[in-house]
């Protein structure tokens, strides 16, 4: 499943109804939707949260307004984690997945100035849904890529006990942020158990015999 964070202000209830409202019709169409008014439950760290949900995530819509902007460039509160984040990503080379709605105001107060001089999508009129429609193509095309389909990952190099508790680099494995364990099989193979603390569910990665 293709999975989308959506990364926003809580302006209102109306604004917060309104992406609500998106993040379920992406469920509809089968996208793994992550979304802190469905995800972030009471006592879970925030800061976790976000890195976890941007990092994993083949999509990242912001929903821009002035008061997202605003947060996302001056650091302050949820927003400005967020933003944080999605700094470091870009710096690292993930520029396709981050995609930027205009809600409300104009480019030059609510979105913010990392993402200025990029391609973003205009929601502020009514007749939004097509435009919505096209950005969902969009994820269903590109965001097949890489896609992994399974929780059992077949490695092609040899077990590394220096490197497993880092983050992993291959697409199909990058929501399992979290290392849980390692060992060998009956069989005597190396694996490394690595979670997703969004959806709590594990990948097994096995590694090819040492020559």
């Amino acid at each position: 499943m293709i999975r989308v964070f959506f990364s926003y202000s809580h302006d209102s209830e109306e604004h917060k109804t309104w992406v609500l409202n998106r993040a379920n019709d992406l469920v509809g169409r089968g996208f793994d939707v992550v979304l802190d008014q469905l995800h972030l439950k009471p006592g879970k760290q925030l800061h976790q949260f976000a890195a976890s949900a941007v990092r994993s995530a083949r999509f990242v819509l912001m929903v821009c307004t002035p008061e997202y902007g605003h947060r996302a460039n001056t650091g302050e509160k949820w927003s400005g984690i967020e933003a944080a984040m999605i700094v470091s990503e870009i710096a690292k080379g993930a520029n396709d997945k981050f995609i930027a709605i205009l809600r409300q105001g104009n480019e030059d107060t609510a979105i913010p100035y990392f993402m200025q001089g990029r391609l973003w999508i205009d929601a502020r009129n009514d007749d939004f849904d097509g435009e919505w429609h096209k950005l969902c193509t969009h994820m269903e095309t590109e965001g097949e890529l890489g896609e992994a389909g399974t929780l059992i990952f077949e490695a092609l190099f040899a077990y590394d006990d220096s490197r497993i508790y880092e983050q992993p680099r291959l697409q199909e494995l990058k929501r399992f942020t979290e290392f849980a364990e390692t060992g060998q099989t009956e069989e005597g193979r190396w694996y490394v158990r690595r979670r997703d603390p969004i959806r709590n569910d594990f990948a097994l990665i096995l590694f090819q015999d040492p020559e």
